[in-house]
């Protein structure tokens, strides 16, 4: 499935859905996933490409009302492929 968001066109692997189904549906992942997601499709370009590997990861730090999680996406050109979300440990 692709979308445009934010002048970027959004692709959505399916392992992403596979991680996301791994996520529990409590409200401090919810918010946090959605606060994830509008980051990381408002600026892509934001995150570093991890090491040897054309990945990037943009996470949010858990808090009050926030669940730790990381977004791994790759970009080429316009197109944002989301590829996974999980959890993390500080």
């Amino acid at each position: 499935m692709v979308h445009e968001v934010f002048g970027w066109r959004v692709e959505i692997a399916d392992a992403f859905y596979d991680s996301l189904a791994d996520l529990d549906p409590d409200p401090e992942t919810i918010t946090a996933y959605i606060w994830l997601l509008r980051k990381v499709v408002k600026d892509p370009r934001f995150s570093q490409a991890l090491a040897d590997a054309e990945v990037r990861a943009l996470k949010i730090r858990g808090g009050p009302g926030l669940a730790p999680l990381r977004c791994f996406y790759s970009l080429e050109g316009k197109t944002l492929t989301l590829v996974g979300v999980e959890y993390y440990d500080e």
